[in-house]
């Protein structure tokens, strides 16, 4: 959270980067209903995991059916392909482990310098990412060439996985004179909104202004509540 907070303030007032950065959250859509089950267990493969583990995971997955009620009768039995049952314990756990895919693509990329993330002080290692469930905020260097892997990166992650943007929920904004065909080429390359900061993530403000006591005091009244 800290780390979120520091990163967005600083690039909401940095004006020494002549590209410009760049702050984008992004939502992804129903994450545990799209989980394609090939992709877990390769994931879980590439992680070294057993054989024997491999085939418990995917019993679990694979042996769930549904029934629904269609005017007051109970359905014929349904057999999902993929995603998983709402409030299955494994969700969160299994939604990690896929996400180490992600990360590592992020890795490779940022150890051939394709992508340049954000460093709040001159000597601090540059951060490019902050996952947590369903949204993601991503810290880029604003050139071209992160735009464009970032964008393959993470189309490449989405399109194995099964997962989907929700583009109306994620958000993007930029640092102070980022130039407008910077952010227009931006904006039209990645397909989400530009705003003016993120609001709130994982409930708390990230927005940091001057009235910093106001921001919180919604959060202290449910603490002594």
């Amino acid at each position: 959270m800290i780390l979120a907070q520091e990163t967005t303030h600083h690039i909401r007032i940095s004006k020494c980067n002549k590209n410009g950065l760049v702050a984008i959250k992004v939502d992804m859509s129903k994450i545990f209903d799209r989980n394609i089950w090939d992709f877990v267990i390769a994931v879980l493969k590439k992680l070294n995991f057993p054989d024997h583990w491999l085939n418990l995971v995917f019993k679990c997955l694979s042996s769930v059916k549904y029934s629904v009620l269609v005017n007051g009768h109970t359905s014929n039995v349904l057999t999902p392909s993929c995603g998983v049952r709402q409030g299955d314990p494994l969700s969160p756990i299994l939604f990690s482990i896929c996400t180490e895919a992600l990360l590592a693509s992020l890795i490779i990329a940022m150890n051939n310098k394709d992508i340049k993330g954000v460093s709040i002080a001159r000597n601090d290692p540059p951060l490019t990412h902050l996952l947590f469930a369903d949204d993601s905020s991503f810290f880029l260097n604003l050139d071209l060439k992160s735009i464009s892997v970032f964008v393959d990166t993470l189309s490449s992650y989405y399109k194995d996985s099964g997962q989907i943007i929700n583009n109306d929920k994620s958000q993007i904004f930029f640092s102070p004179f980022t130039p407008t065909f910077a952010k227009n080429r931006t904006i039209s390359t990645i397909n989400v909104k530009e705003s003016n900061g993120f609001g709130k993530y994982l409930g708390i403000p990230l927005d940091i202004t001057i009235n910093r006591k106001q921001i919180f005091v919604d959060i202290i009244d449910k603490i002594k509540k």
